[in-house]
């Protein structure tokens, strides 16, 4: 017979597994990697999405420093922009193999795809990366962009997901 104070109990936490010192190696050395990433989020006072490469600078440095290739897509109120850009940026190491910080920044190009303007622009960020497995880890970055062209200069507010090759 079952007692109310073990019905009134509250059940056991199931917990995942914890990172044991191989799997931070494993997941470090794959963060040291060229990745792939899409974000999604705004840029400035409009909605876009990128695709970036970020490549590092070699096995050793490239753990904490390397270069971002960009092209965003923004949709505006008024005309749809790209831009092309490369950017700098720091990281540190992924912590516990869970989770790494990064920032940087760079300029870009924006091109109003309806009338042609160009426009220098450029901005930076700060982020987190979650990684769940040594080759994958969503994103989060908050930053600001300096361009006004059609409207997007302002605060960045992106997520997304970086695949390490």
């Amino acid at each position: 017979m079952v007692s109310l104070v073990a019905l009134a109990a509250p059940p056991e936490p199931i917990l995942g597994p914890l990172p044991t010192e191989e799997y931070i190696r494993d997941v470090n050395a794959a963060a040291r990697r060229t990745s792939i990433g899409i974000t999604n989020g705004m840029w400035g006072s409009a909605w876009g999405s990128d695709v970036h490469v970020d490549v590092p600078f070699g096995p050793r440095v490239g753990q904490f420093y390397g270069a971002r290739i960009r092209a965003i897509v923004v949709d505006t109120s008024v005309n749809p922009a790209v831009a092309p850009g490369l950017e700098l940026f720091g990281r540190s190491p992924v912590m516990m193999g869970v989770l790494r910080m990064y920032g940087g920044g760079g300029v870009h190009v924006w091109i109003d795809t309806v009338t042609g303007d160009v426009l220098p622009g450029g901005g930076g960020h700060m982020g987190f990366e979650g990684f769940v497995s040594p080759n994958m880890a969503f994103l989060m970055e908050i930053g600001g962009q300096g361009s006004d062209l059609v409207g997007i200069g302002g605060a960045s507010f992106l997520t997304g997901i970086h695949f390490y090759l």
